[in-house]
């Protein structure tokens, strides 16, 4: 082909995330197929357009390209459906949705939630909440409920999660709740942090997901740098210290100013 999106990162990469030092992949045949049939694509493509520049970086890592062939282009939303509320607006969604008025809403959206961070957004909100600081966990999306529950259970956390399953109107949820936490393991570019900014949101995510570049100033200092229990700590700590009086508040255009920034 002349041109190809390579919109789903680079699976060599995404094997050493998910399986580490395990050689348990190589039991799945998808995983011999699918890394040959990328080298093609890219090999033999006159343009390769990565949707960030960290999936850029992988690209130059493992395949024999030059830089100038390589295009990045980062995912777009919809601005019609994604945008900050009036601030009314805001109001009347939170207490619709059922959201705490006085307390701290964060939100997580997507399925497959190991490869998310549930696990990981679960161990941030007991950190949260351990500060003395009200703090729900709203999960939106697919995943194995009854193993996310023990685990909230173990962390005597169970009752400070709400699993509302998959929403065809996700964007009032980005509307209503206060912080995005999407602490995956890999995301070649995570719309769900793109259009949680676009609603005016803070995002906190890991370093291994290209949609970190598109995220606000202040989002970028939640970023996860790994996930050991002393960096989970260090952001919790910092979600659970923020002032996000000055966001809830803001006029709609101020605020969608300050955290679109890049």
């Amino acid at each position: 082909g002349t041109i190809f999106r390579a919109g789903d990162g680079v699976h060599k990469v995404w094997l050493k995330h998910k399986y580490k030092n395990s050689l348990k992949w190589i039991l799945n045949p998808l995983h011999w197929i699918l890394p040959k049939l990328e080298s093609i694509s890219i090999e033999k493509s006159k343009l390769v357009i990565p949707n960030s520049n960290m999936v850029r970086e992988e690209i130059l890592r493992h395949y024999d390209i030059s830089n100038d062939r390589l295009k990045v282009i980062h995912n777009g939303c919809d601005a019609e459906t994604f945008y900050p509320p009036p601030r009314d607006e805001r109001c009347r969604l939170r207490k619709e949705l059922g959201l705490s008025e006085s307390g701290l809403n964060l939100l997580f959206s997507g399925s497959g939630w190991e490869r998310k961070g549930l696990e990981f957004a679960i161990q941030m909100l007991r950190r949260i909440n351990s500060l003395n600081v009200n703090a729900l966990l709203w999960v939106a999306g697919k995943g194995k409920k009854e193993k996310f529950q023990s685990l909230a259970n173990s962390l005597n956390c169970k009752d400070k999660i709400r699993f509302i399953g998959p929403q065809k109107r996700i964007n009032l949820w980005y509307q209503a709740c206060d912080i995005l936490v999407l602490p995956t393991s890999y995301d070649p570019f995570s719309n769900s942090c793109l259009e949680a900014t676009a609603c005016g949101m803070l995002v906190s995510t890991s370093i291994f997901n290209g949609a970190k570049e598109c995220i606000s100033t202040t989002s970028k200092e939640l970023i996860l740098g790994n996930f050991e229990k002393n960096e989970i700590n260090r952001v919790a700590d910092k979600i659970a210290h923020l002032d996000l009086q000055i966001y809830k508040h803001l006029p709609p255009k101020h605020r969608l100013n300050k955290e679109l920034e890049i």
